[in-house]
């Protein structure tokens, strides 16, 4: 099933969602909540998948309709990795995912960019003789390993 967000996120979440929704009314809050949610969206790394269109040189400098624009952009972001995200995941320590769940775990990991082929030959390489013998290393190691031959290196 699907997990929600997880702390920072869950706490951006709900300040994004007070700032579209306008529970604030004085300006004094609004501008402190704009200052909250870029933190936040800076703390967790957001600002460089969801970055702030154009040149800024301050928060306080930048429009309300630019910064409303990227706070939506923020929100859907959030909407997608929430989706994305396992209650059963990464985090289940001491088990090999089943063929099943390694497959859910690719998709939803590599947002569904791998051919049912790609992910065949995955699931199919963990069967194989040599590594039956050895001890299989955890799940996450293993991912970031595969992950890396995705990473353009130039």
């Amino acid at each position: 099933g699907r997990a929600g967000l997880y702390l920072e996120l869950a706490n951006l979440k709900d300040l994004v969602n007070e700032y579209r929704t306008g529970e604030t009314t004085s300006s004094t809050n609004r501008s402190d909540l704009r200052e909250s949610i870029f933190a936040s969206c800076e703390r967790t790394g957001i600002t460089s998948d969801v970055p702030l269109s154009g040149n800024i040189e301050s928060l306080d400098s930048l429009s309300d309709e630019l910064f409303d624009d990227w706070v939506a952009r923020v929100s859907n972001y959030l909407v997608e990795l929430e989706e994305r995200l396992f209650s059963s995941g990464l985090h289940s320590l001491g088990s090999q995912p089943t063929d099943e769940e390694l497959r859910s775990y690719l998709n939803a990991y590599f947002c569904d960019r791998l051919t049912e082929d790609e992910i065949k030959d995955v699931i199919s390489a963990r069967h194989t003789d040599n590594i039956k013998h050895q001890w299989w290393p955890s799940f996450v190691s293993w991912l970031q390993e595969f992950s890396s031959s995705f990473v353009d290196t130039d």
